[in-house]
């Protein structure tokens, strides 16, 4: 019974895979944060120095920087420790689930004001990854092995494949809780424990919706649960002789093929979402057969990958349409916030201003010590792997040239020219870090290509750096 407590370790492992998931730092690392701020200059003081006394002492420092920082760290998953094994203890036959309207999609969650609940769910969740041996893949490792799939053929005249993208219609409203219990019901690694809280959650999902299909979208737990459901038909067809490559993101599949017979592909298909109860959305799948006599191309993750007519060549990789329009909108935001509503001597409103911009365009990381995960946004990192293949990119081309395009005149009207003297048109004040701001107004041309390939920048503080977020993406 001892082995099924969560131990310090597990906690730490599901609030570093927060960190990675939600692009936030988790409070833990809001606690230790001025000793990640030491310990990085420590650590750069030492490779500066050359004295090997100073060393032995900065070492020395360093060393007791990193143990207190472990120890405030422990002393705060010890708490989360017990406030699991406490509801273990005492786990509620009944849970209740919190219906939460989002433009999007439909969101199933737990009450925010039972907090100990969501934290249990992600340690149900990493109890059922460690039982199935469930291995998530991100979107980079997804996109590389695309990539490298589509390359095989760069070699030759012509590439001899067929490409079928999948989309299943409402995948998690359709989840059998029949299917999904009895496979974790006939695994002998998965304790009562665990049952007995997917039971739960799925109870109360059905009591909400009157139907025994279907995972909570805003409950942890739902994505390993989706991924174990996955397992079969993962495994098929993978495994199926004329497959070169398949790959799911959640319920976004692709399948590369041998040659243009997918004929057999496609009736494993048929008959493992069959098995599944699960239906093909055929208006947004799509199937791509090379050598084509026409121009093709597949929008998958967030990427547009673009084939010569004739050959079938991977012929370049953009930013796909729907990722180019998020960009375009968080720009009109930008630029309506720059006409009417910065107080260009007020240091916040600059700040922000510019900070937007930044963020928007050139790649941020989260800065901590060495051995922290890191956080990356921008355009920069976002379309990283456009620079894989050589080819045009105009959608990332055109929203750098929108950001500059947009933020000249504005700065243009308040600048007119001279940073020096320049006066804020609402107030008559100075204009703040107008030498920042004149930068932009004169930036003449940047290379995407540079933008994409540039290193990236600290990110600004938690405070600003939210204020950001909802200025840009609302």
């Amino acid at each position: 019974m001892k082995d099924v407590f969560p131990s310090v370790r597990d906690m730490k492992q599901i609030f570093f895979k927060q960190q990675r998931r939600k692009n936030i730092l988790p409070e833990h690392a809001v606690l230790t944060a001025h000793f990640n701020e030491k310990i990085v200059a420590l650590r750069r003081s030492i490779i500066e120095s050359n004295d090997k006394e100073e060393q032995k002492e900065l070492n020395s420092e360093l060393e007791t920087a990193l143990n207190s920082k472990r120890d405030v760290e422990d002393l705060f998953f010890q708490k989360q420790v017990d406030r699991v094994t406490n509801y273990m203890l005492n786990q509620p036959d009944t849970i209740r689930l919190s219906r939460g309207p989002r433009a999007d999609r439909e969101i199933t969650t737990f009450s925010k004001r039972r907090p100990t609940i969501t934290l249990f769910d992600r340690y149900i969740a990493l109890v059922l990854t460690r039982a199935f041996r469930v291995h998530s893949v991100g979107r980079d490792h997804v996109i590389r092995n695309l990539i490298n799939a589509l390359r095989i053929t760069l070699g030759s005249s012509q590439a001899n494949r067929s490409i079928i993208k999948l989309d299943i219609e409402e995948c998690f409203k359709n989840i059998d809780h029949e299917i999904l219990m009895n496979k974790l019901g006939s695994h002998a690694g998965v304790p009562r424990f665990v049952l007995k809280h997917v039971a739960s959650v799925l109870n109360s999902y059905e009591r909400i919706y009157g139907q025994r299909r279907g995972l909570p979208q805003g409950v942890p737990s739902s994505s390993v649960l989706a991924e174990i459901y996955f397992e079969k038909f993962d495994n098929r067809l993978r495994q199926h002789p004329r497959t070169v490559l398949y790959a799911r993101y959640v319920d976004d599949i692709v399948i590369v093929c041998h040659g243009n017979e997918i004929v057999s592909v496609q009736e494993t298909i048929s008959e493992q979402l069959g098995l599944l109860k699960f239906k093909i959305n055929e208006l947004k799948s799509e199937k791509i057969s090379h050598p084509s006599d026409i121009n093709t191309d597949l929008t998958y993750l967030g990427y547009t990958f673009a084939f010569n007519a004739g050959s079938g060549q991977l012929q370049g990789i953009d930013i796909s349409e729907d990722k180019f329009n998020r960009y375009e909108m968080a720009l009109c935001r930008l630029e309506q916030f720059g006409k009417n509503q910065v107080c260009w001597s007020r240091s916040q409103d600059v700040d922000l201003f510019l900070g937007g911009f930044e963020y928007l365009i050139y790649q941020h990381h989260s800065k901590g010590d060495e051995d922290s995960p890191r956080i990356v946004t921008g355009l920069g990192y976002s379309a990283r792997y456009v620079l894989q293949v050589n080819g045009s990119m105009p959608r990332v081309e055109s929203l750098i040239k929108s950001a500059f395009h947009r933020s000249k005149p504005i700065l243009g009207s308040v600048l007119r020219g001279n940073s020096n003297s320049a006066i804020c048109p609402c107030c008559g004040g100075p204009v703040v870090r107008a030498d920042e701001l004149m930068r932009i107004q004169r930036q003449k041309s940047v290379q995407p290509s540079k933008i994409l390939a540039s290193n990236a920048k600290p990110h600004l503080d938690d405070e600003m750096r939210l204020r950001i977020q909802r200025l840009l993406w609302n």
